[in-house]
Parts: C-alpha cells; structure tokens; sequence
C-alpha cells in the first residue's frame, strides 16, 4: 500500500484546495474519481502522477491495475461510456475527509463504466421430478450432469449422451469432474464410483478408502481440474469434517470439536493443499482457509448476521463468495473480501466467466458485471430449490437445480 495526495476543490470553482490522503493499492496503476450525479464529474488520474484535481463532493475512487492507455482512456475528464473498463480492484467512497468500502458503484456511475444489461436468450433444456444435478464442463460444448439415475452429458441445446452404460445406486450425494473423470460420493462412508468418458464403460468403486465413519455423510465437494494429474478432492460432510481424497484414500483436515448445523457445510478447493471451508459451526466462526497444516479464519465484511450460502474459485486465485440475502464477494490472496453486487436473493451457487459473476438462487439467474458492478436478471428463480449447479460452456451457461436445467446464451 501506499498514499497519494488527492486534492478537492468546490465544484468547479477556484477555492482553497483541501488535501486529502487515499491508500492507493500496490498494484493499482489508474484511479478513477466520480462525484455524485449533481456534479457528475468522472476523472481519470494517472496513479504513477500521484496527484490531481477533482470537485468537492461526495466522491467515488475505483482503483485500476491497469495503465490508463490500457484502459483506453486519457487522464482528465472522461466523455462517454468506456465499455472497455474491467472490474476494480479496489473501490472505496470518501466523504467529511474519510473514506469507507464502497458496497456498490451507482447506477449513474456504471452507465460510464459498463454497458446496458445485454439481451439474453434462456431455455428450459431438462426437467426431472427429482435428482438432477450439473458437475461441470467437460469441454466447450458439454457438460456431466445426473438426471435421476442417469449419469449422461448434456449441450446447451438439452442433448443428452449416457456417459455410462450403468445407472447410478439411488443416493448420489455429490460429485466432481475434472473433465475427463468423475468422482460420485454416494453419501455415507466415503464410498466412490469413478468414471471416464467412456459410453461403454463402467461406474468402478473405488475401495476400501478409509473413511472415517465418524466423518458423516458427504454434503459437498470440489476439486483440481487438471486431468493430467492425480485425484485431489476434498470433500464437507453434514458433521463439519473437512477431508481430502488423493484417487486412493481419504485424509482428515479439519475436525470441529463444537456443534454444528449439518445442512450449512460448504467448500471451494482454492488450490494444491488449500480449501475455503464452512463447518457450519453454530455461534462459531463462519469460513476458514485451510491449508499447509493451519485453519485460519476468513473476516468478512459485517452482513448484519447474513449466512455463507454458495462459495467458488474465481480468477487470479479469488474466492467467490455468495450470500443467502445475494451479497456476492471476491477475496483476493492476502486481501480482505469486497463487495461485487447484490443479487436480490438467495445465492446457492456462482461462478466467475470473463469481467462478470453468474449467480443462481431463487431470484434467478443473475449476471453481475465484475466491471461496475451492474446487475441484470436473466432467468426468474420462482420455482428454484434445493443447491444450485453451475457449467461454463462455449457460448452460454447451464444452470441445474433439484429439477430443472436452464441454458443462457
């Protein structure tokens, strides 16, 4: 971190300046500063300059890790909408000679600095009474997913292929894919089914892997995505364990001694030997970071009391964050969280796709600009339920929950 000299003036008048100190990012190399829209003056300064003018206002700061010209704009004032412009990395509102978290960039504000809501085309692709579930993409143009006991591929045009020749055993608890393998958790006792993409093929259990029977039952897991490399999965169970799988045997890391809600346990594997991980620990803290022996807490922003209800790994190694009342946030390594938008609900799963979150939950699918911050709706959630699943694919985006599949394009 360090500190650049920012100086107000009344609005476009010639006053006596007043200084003012900003805590500037160590990466950040542009600074845009807004005023409110009575003003609406929008300035770009030159961070490497380390100073400028701007009106006396309530003013916005929007910190850029990259270099003016990059973002394709000239220090000074700026004109119109600049779709160019990618998500901050720091974003922070001052007033009366201080500055707090900037929870989200104004619409007026985003107008400049992202465009319109784009038009969307969604389409119901499958439907089940129940069990149906997304694991994720296998290449640009499919994904796994499980339609009651089913393992099949599925397109967003809603075209299925049996990935399998055997149906699965009726308590599938969760699964992980890293493009070319599956793993299936068939609830308690750690017991696994591997698959390949092989349409002849057979669901081979994997075993003994020496599960702890005082683990529980698996509630949800995640894992690496590199199909070069050996299994590494960890996995959350309704007793607030934590364990890692290797392709052979499970390894406990984390055990609570301090009760728990079983329905609240969640995860994102973050990399080789570190998981963001929710117990679920009543009265107790929320999320931690595990990882090379330690469990440290991750400090979150004050949500007056609202739950961790959807985590994932964004990019640059970011954990995604997504609350029961649609608070979405990115944590950076080494950084503390901060707000990318609120979805209106609800978030059960999100996922990262260029500068923009996806976000699903009963208000829907959600796309929420990673640049300023603007959320468009794009599929009414009315009749979600049950955790959401999420696939990235060439050209649009599948959505799953307990019965239903949506393709965005």
């Amino acid at each position: 971190m360090r500190k650049l000299a920012a100086f107000l003036a009344l609005a476009l008048a010639a006053c006596v300046p007043e200084r003012l100190d900003l805590v500037v990012p160590d990466a950040a190399k542009t600074l845009i500063l807004a005023t409110d829209p009575d003003v609406a003056a929008i300035i770009a300064l030159d961070v490497q300059a380390r100073s400028g003018t701007l009106p006396d206002a309530k003013v916005m700061a929007l910190f850029y890790d990259r270099a003016p010209d990059a973002l394709g704009v000239v220090p000074g004032p700026l004109g119109d909408a600049h779709p160019t412009f990618p998500a901050p990395i720091a974003q922070i509102a001052l007033a009366d000679g201080a500055s707090t978290p900037l929870e989200a960039i104004p619409e007026w504000l985003a107008d400049k600095l992202d465009p319109p809501c784009p038009p969307r085309t969604s389409a119901t692709v499958a439907t089940a009474t129940s069990s149906l579930e997304l694991y994720g993409p296998i290449d640009g143009t499919r994904a796994f997913a499980r339609i009651q006991r089913r393992l099949v591929t599925i397109d967003l045009d809603g075209n299925t292929t049996p990935a399998t020749r055997d149906p699965l055993p009726p308590m599938i608890a969760a699964g992980h894919t890293d493009g070319v393998r599956i793993w299936l958790f068939s609830g308690g006792e750690g017991r696994i089914l591997a698959a390949t993409l092989d349409p002849e093929g057979s669901l081979v259990p994997i075993g003994p892997t020496g599960w702890p029977a005082a683990a529980g039952i698996v509630r949800h897991v995640d894992g690496a995505r590199d199909p070069s490399g050996p299994a590494d999965i960890v996995a959350a169970t309704n007793e607030g364990w934590l364990l890692h799988f290797d392709g052979e045997r499970w390894t406990v890391l984390y055990q609570p001694s301090d009760a728990i809600d079983d329905k609240e346990a969640l995860l994102a594997w973050l990399g080789p030997d570190r998981t963001a991980f929710k117990p679920g620990l009543v009265g107790g803290p929320e999320l931690f970071d595990v990882g090379g022996g330690e469990v440290k807490e991750i400090e979150l922003p004050d949500r007056a009391g609202e739950p961790v209800s959807a985590l994932d790994l964004g990019r640059d190694g970011a954990l995604l964050i997504g609350c029961n009342k649609g608070h979405a946030y990115a944590q950076r390594p080494g950084e503390a969280p901060r707000t990318i938008g609120q979805s209106g609900g609800e978030i059960t799963a999100l996922i990262e796709s260029d500068d923009q979150l996806w976000t699903f939950g009963p208000a829907g699918v959600v796309r929420i600009s990673r640049r300023a911050g603007r959320v468009c709706p794009v599929v009414d959630g009315s009749a979600q339920r049950g955790r959401g699943s999420i696939a990235v694919l060439d050209g649009g985006v599948l959505f799953g929950d307990i019965n239903v599949i949506y393709a965005v394009r």
